[in-house]
């Protein structure tokens, strides 16, 4: 989305730089500087729809807004041939494992119960 509303304000002769422009200040200086009326209120519902996938993004990862995987999950420990590789390899796959029951999560593993 980011990358659409700068793109959208290129196409209009507007150049920015960094994330500035998708916050208050940056996100108005940009948005006066559109000419062209329909165009800015386009751009205005890409803004408000990048608000609204921010804000539910912060909702279903908590406040952390981190993905789930990213802390709070440990690697697989023990097991005869598991080290820190097949650990760290089982993790990338899996995210979650909540997420799978112990029938399906044991194809992904190549662990048999």
């Amino acid at each position: 989305m980011k990358c659409q509303i700068k793109a959208r304000l290129r196409r209009q002769g507007i150049i920015t730089r960094g994330e500035a422009v998708y916050k208050g200040e940056g996100r108005r200086e940009a948005l006066e500087r559109v000419e062209s009326v329909p165009v800015r209120t386009v751009i205005e519902h890409e803004f408000a729809l990048l608000d609204h996938l921010v804000s539910s993004k912060a909702k279903r990862y908590g406040a952390s807004s981190r993905p789930p995987g990213s802390s709070g999950h440990q690697a697989p420990q023990g097991g005869p041939g598991v080290g820190p590789v097949l650990a760290a390899r089982f993790v990338a796959y899996v995210g979650d494992p909540n997420r799978f029951n112990k029938r399906t999560i044991a194809s992904y593993s190549c662990w048999q119960s």
